[in-house]
């Protein structure tokens, strides 16, 4: 048995607030501040300053801290940087995290750093903090936002005319949460796309002033002239995004422009480099 008269006095008091890990589903990982090596968390383990806990792919952790709790979404690391009676400052470091902040004095502060940006919650309320991976940190399975989304377009065409008899638009949407107000989304989508790839145009002079002053001249399809759109949602939930949920916004523009360059090549084997793409 070790001779205790040789440890050194111990001059820090201990921590006087530390967090609690109160759940964790999968493999949740708890690295001690100063140490090199990571061991599975267990529930009510005490976390303190310079601690580390990380969510791998499919897990997640609860942790709380007094009146505040903090979830870790999978593949999420989180830092505690400073666990003081008045202040409280994590760091994410890749993934999310949702943390619910019920009572905040004056003089408390509560800060969630980020390898771009320090946000600081002033008030009580329910706050999400999300961070991607950078596509150099050859992670295999990255974190990412829910703005990305699959399109496919075609466009029909008369090869008597060459007009254009319907566009078909198939959109992966994660989750249609409102398929009324998706469909829209992507027909408006459309419109403009058949535009900017036909019709619009903003020519400006050598002074880089516009030389057509009003929006009938700038070739805007009237939506009387919007040929037939069939849209297909594509439903398949996006597991880590809220609701399942992916980006349903600029994309549905996106594949228009491809989409009649190809049909318009189809037609007269030309292939067009500029817009607004003419016959010739």
């Amino acid at each position: 048995m070790r001779d205790v008269s040789d440890v050194p006095a111990v001059d820090q008091d201990p921590p006087g607030r530390v967090a609690r890990l109160n759940f964790s589903q999968g493999a949740v990982s708890f690295q001690p501040g100063g140490e090199n090596d990571w061991v599975t968390a267990v529930r009510n383990r005490p976390m303190v300053t310079g601690d580390n806990l990380w969510a791998d792919r499919d897990a997640r952790a609860e942790v709380q801290m007094g009146s505040t709790s903090v979830r870790l979404a999978p593949e999420t690391s989180l830092t505690f940087l400073d666990l003081e009676d008045n202040v409280t400052q994590l760091r994410v470091s890749v993934g999310s995290v949702f943390f619910r902040v019920r009572h905040l004095d004056q003089n408390d502060t509560f800060e969630v750093d980020t390898p771009n940006l320090a946000f600081n919650v002033y008030q009580p309320g329910e706050y999400r903090v999300d961070w991607t991976s950078s596509i150099a940190s050859g992670v295999e399975n990255p974190v990412i936002h829910s703005a990305f989304g699959y399109a496919a377009q075609l466009v029909v065409m008369d090869r008597e005319t060459g007009a254009i008899e319907r566009v078909v638009a198939a959109h992966d949407v994660g989750r249609a949460v409102n398929p009324l107000q998706c469909v829209g989304q992507i027909e408006g989508a459309v419109h403009m796309g058949l535009g900017y790839a036909l019709t619009e145009d903003f020519p400006c002079d050598d002074d880089a002033r516009p030389t057509h002053m009003t929006l009938r001249r700038l070739g805007i399809i009237p939506a009387k002239d919007v040929p037939p759109i069939e849209v297909i949602l594509v439903e398949e939930p996006q597991p880590r995004s809220p609701y399942g949920i992916k980006g349903v916004g600029e994309i549905g523009l996106v594949p228009t422009a491809g989409a009649v360059a190809a049909a318009l090549h189809d037609l007269d084997g030309e292939w067009r480099a500029s817009l607004p793409m003419t016959r010739s």
